[in-house]
């Protein structure tokens, strides 16, 4: 057995250093359950922090085109979130304004005490046919601060570029709201003719039928013009 062997043999049977390896053993095991501890504190944290990113309101300011006509533009307040938001706040810079006789702020719902969860507020801001060329601003910056079914305070920045209503593209589409603008039309004209001074008379027209008359009557009026024609140049009358 060479001398380092038996050192080592010697060492392992000496009570002392078996304590000594139980000891560091044990530090080992206390190292790993500090750590895990650790670890799983973290991972709890993490979860609530992201129940309450899920449960959190979220408002937002948004501009988009009206359903009536893509000349209108209107300004859109809405609780994207899962809970409600409570005590808004809404600042613009510089001041949101729409054309008129005298460009005027818009209004938006600041101080507004609560908007529920899906939640959205409109209101209109211009007509791209009235603002092309009124000098006013394109670019705003709209910030709205809410607070949390927690207290906690919450704030939220758009921007509202007028320009992305420039040069804009698109296909008008007719629906309920032109059926009742034209119907509206329809009963101006009816009243007007209802008087009881005024009599009224209707017509009906067959498509077919009358063209069939009008091309009859041509036909006609065009062998009178040709044996009128034939008689000024001496024939014979047919």
């Amino acid at each position: 057995m060479t001398p380092a062997r038996s050192a080592v043999l010697a060492a392992a049977s000496d009570p002392s250093w078996t304590d000594v390896v139980g000891a560091l053993g044990a530090a080992g095991t206390l190292v790993v359950a500090v750590w895990a501890l650790v670890y799983a504190h973290g991972q709890l944290k993490e979860a609530r922090t992201l129940r309450r990113e899920q449960a959190q309101p979220y408002v937002v300011v948004s501009a988009d085109t009206a359903k009536i006509s893509q000349h209108l533009v209107d300004i859109s307040v809405a609780n994207l979130g899962t809970t409600g938001a409570r005590e808004l706040s809404i600042t613009s810079t510089p001041p949101l304004v729409r054309t008129g006789d005298s460009d005027t702020d818009v209004v938006l719902p600041d101080g507004a005490p609560f908007l529920a969860p899906g939640q959205v507020w409109h209101t209109f801001w211009d007509s791209t046919i009235a603002r092309e060329g009124s000098g006013l601003p394109d670019r705003f910056e709209i910030t709205v601060s809410y607070t949390d079914s927690f207290g906690e305070r919450h704030s939220t920045t758009s921007v509202l570029d007028w320009n992305v209503f420039r040069g804009r593209m698109f296909a008008t589409e007719y629906g309920v709201h032109d059926v009742a603008k034209t119907l509206r039309e329809v009963k101006k004209t009816l009243d007007k003719l209802a008087r009881p001074d005024r009599m009224v008379q209707v017509a009906t027209y067959d498509g077919k039928t009358h063209d069939a008359e009008v091309e009859q009557q041509r036909q006609e009026q065009r062998r009178l013009m040709e044996r009128l024609t034939r008689e000024q140049n001496g024939g014979a009358p047919s």
